[in-house]
């Protein structure tokens, strides 16, 4: 394992009173400002489509003092000046380190330590240029305190220690990536009968998100203001139409799920109605298999605030299709769900109400919009 940068571009190097050294300090000065200018001035975590396990700290195996951290990618925004600019790091394998080992838990008292990416630059302060992933450990006390983050530093997840303890389960470690940069982040795209995971419509009676062969169900980072869920799909249950469900965190309880629901059939709309209780947010209605050949139907869902720890879950959904009536007329509706939970959302599964199986072609896709970084 090593954590990577390319020197030359991202470090002021040599003495100043060198020539070509003043070159490359001016160029990389330069080059750091014009990536913090591209960047909106937001570090953070660089995603892997699929996976978003980039950079994640987790528990060993069998929960010992060490923790992982997986492979990945972010930048590090510069603390020390105005016009420091953004750095690069990545990490190309595995890092075992080593938390309780050097630092072991106190006997009584409890604590809060911190695993951040940080950049040491000697122009600014030191005598190294180096990028690692390292930990900040905080200091016990009967109600334990964050630790300070160092300059140049991003923090990629927080622990507890728990006094007395030999261990870190993943219970104690809180991930706090935030995504890197301003722009809408693609966490997942999966394409039925193309995606590796789901090979084949037997394969996608559920779909979840995050969900990588040999890497089992990830969890959805935080970070985000806003999740929203697309989906184009069509059921192969023996149904002329489908109602596909939103599951958050494995919750398949009816009762802790609220649906609304207003829907247009060709000319005619309904009353606006209340759903009877449904396992999990509908999200439209869609074509199944009893429809005409080759016809579809379109979901889309947004989740606002969905890192919340205060407020219950709200989701709008909307759904448009165009062969769910006798006469071949469209349909569409206007939905909004609860789910009644004050947990962040970690995991989102989509299913048809019936369980059955989504056709091949069916493609469903999660985006996140980036929220505040803290």
């Amino acid at each position: 394992m090593t954590v990577k940068v390319a020197p030359e571009m991202w470090f002021l190097q040599g003495p100043a009173t060198d020539v070509e050294a003043n070159k490359l300090r001016t160029s990389a000065a330069a080059f750091r400002r014009m990536l913090d200018g591209l960047m909106s001035a937001r570090q953070g975590v660089v995603y892997t489509r699929g996976t978003c396990t980039d950079l994640k700290a987790l528990a060993t195996g069998t929960p010992d003092g060490f923790i992982h951290v997986q492979a990945g990618a972010c930048y590090v925004r510069g603390t020390q000046a105005a016009d420091q600019g953004m750095y690069h790091l990545y990490n190309d394998a595995t890092l075992d380190i080593n938390v309780l080992g050097p630092n072991p838990a106190h006997a009584t008292l409890d604590r809060i330590d911190l695993v951040v990416a940080r950049f040491q630059d000697q122009f600014y302060s030191g005598s190294l240029d180096v990028p690692t992933i390292e930990m900040v450990t905080g200091t016990p006390a009967g109600s334990p305190t964050v630790p300070a983050a160092p300059a140049n530093s991003l923090i990629l997840a927080q622990l507890s220690i728990i006094h007395a303890t030999s261990t870190i389960p993943q219970s104690v470690i809180t991930d706090r990536r935030v995504p890197a940069g301003n722009s809408i982040v693609l966490l997942d795209d999966i394409l039925v009968g193309t995606d590796s995971r789901y090979p084949t419509q037997a394969s996608a009676t559920d779909i979840t998100f995050l969900n990588a062969a040999g890497v089992g169900t990830n969890l959805i980072p935080p970070g985000f203001s806003e999740l929203e869920v697309l989906l184009d799909a069509r059921s192969n249950g023996a149904v002329t139409a489908e109602v596909p469900l939103m599951q958050f965190n494995g919750d398949t309880t009816a009762a802790n799920y609220d649906n609304q629901s207003l829907e247009g059939s060709n000319a005619a709309v309904a009353a606006a109605q209340a759903i009877g209780t449904a396992a999990g947010i509908q999200m439209g209605v869609l074509d199944g298999a009893n429809s005409t050949a080759s016809t579809s139907g379109l979901c889309r869902s947004r989740i606002v605030n969905p890192s919340s720890a205060v407020f219950h879950k709200n989701v709008e959904s909307q759904s448009a299709t165009f062969d769910t009536e006798a006469s071949g007329g469209g349909r569409t509706r206007i939905l909004a769900g609860r789910w009644i939970n004050v947990a962040a959302i970690t995991r989102i599964t989509i299913k048809g109400t019936s369980g059955t199986q989504w056709a091949v072609g069916t493609r469903a896709i999660l985006r996140g919009h980036v929220g505040l970084q803290p």
